[in-house]
């Protein structure tokens, strides 16, 4: 009986694998975006470059696990004054969309009740960034290039554009760190 119910289990968990992987294919031939995690070293230079204030309504398009929203409501609980920071990740992949409320709700008891951080799934093209006060993102050339006509001409004067590796080549970056050959740019909208 123990038997059965551990190989129960084992071909539960084989399933699961399966269905995250295939998603995760899919979602990478969709989108032409794979998954790739940010260290926590690029994700600290991320945050570092982004000027950060009490209020603030913070995007990470194309969230992933939600660790730059994660490491953001860190570092805010241990020093900045929060306010009613909004933190919000937009994940097209509904598997890894998933897989990151789950670890939210896991480290929820860490994060302060005013830096919930909330994971959209869904095409952050068609979702309204006109609020935003800073975006961060990881995203190949082919998803960058549309930014230009999609995502900035309806931000507010005074956004940040933190990009980890890939430029928008239509606007110049007012500040850019580059450590060990991985760039990371700073735009701000007029």
């Amino acid at each position: 009986m123990f038997t059965d119910l551990i190989l129960i289990l084992l071909t539960l968990l084989i399933i699961l694998i399966g269905v995250v992987s295939l998603s995760i294919l899919y979602s990478t031939w969709r989108y032409g975006i794979p998954p790739v995690p940010t260290s926590r070293k690029r994700i600290q230079q991320m945050i570092d470059l982004a000027d950060i204030k009490s209020g603030m309504k913070i995007y990470d398009l194309g969230c992933g696990d939600g660790r730059i929203l994660r490491a953001v409501s860190h570092q805010l609980s241990t020093g900045v004054d929060p306010g009613a920071v909004k933190l919000i990740g937009v994940e097209g992949n509904p598997t890894i969309a998933w897989i990151a409320k789950i670890l939210n709700l896991l480290t929820r008891d860490s994060t302060p009740p005013h830096q919930q951080i909330e994971i959209l799934q869904g095409d952050f093209f068609k979702i309204d960034l006109s609020q935003a006060d800073v975006i961060f993102c990881y995203l190949r050339p082919t998803i960058m290039k549309p930014i230009k006509t999609k995502i900035w001409p309806h931000l507010k004067g005074g956004c940040q554009i933190i990009s980890h590796s890939f430029s928008l080549e239509f606007e110049e970056a007012k500040s850019l760190e580059v450590s060990k050959g991985v760039k990371i740019y700073k735009y701000v909208k007029p």
